[in-house]
């Protein structure tokens, strides 16, 4: 399931980065300012949370948030695929949970 996800990422991200490379400095700044343009792009947002709990322990959580659009910038989708690592806050030995949160999807 890894490898399946960090190779969609990858490419995904590849494709993203031919396309730009084809537009011009002026171009892409244009496009970035506007929030309709048809422009991919990648957002990464890790939030750690530290000293939780009786035992001081660490949460993360790394949100992948990819822009996409369709039809010629008419349909523009934006997700939230969080990413969540949190460790047993009541036990000392302190094991670990992770797993993808709760997607958010807007179009």
């Amino acid at each position: 399931m890894k490898r399946i996800l960090i190779t969609a990422l990858f490419i995904i991200f590849t494709v993203g980065l031919i396309n730009a490379q084809q537009s011009s400095k002026e171009d892409l700044s244009i496009a970035a300012a506007n929030p309709l343009a048809d422009l991919m792009s990648f957002l990464f947002q890790n939030n750690l949370n530290m000293n939780y709990g009786p035992f001081n322990r660490n949460m993360n959580v790394l949100n992948i948030q990819p822009v996409l659009p369709f039809a010629g910038g008419r349909l523009i989708t934006r997700t939230i695929i969080p990413i969540v690592s949190i460790p047993d806050f009541a036990n000392e030995s302190g094991k670990e949970s992770s797993g993808l949160g709760d997607i958010v999807l807007t179009a």
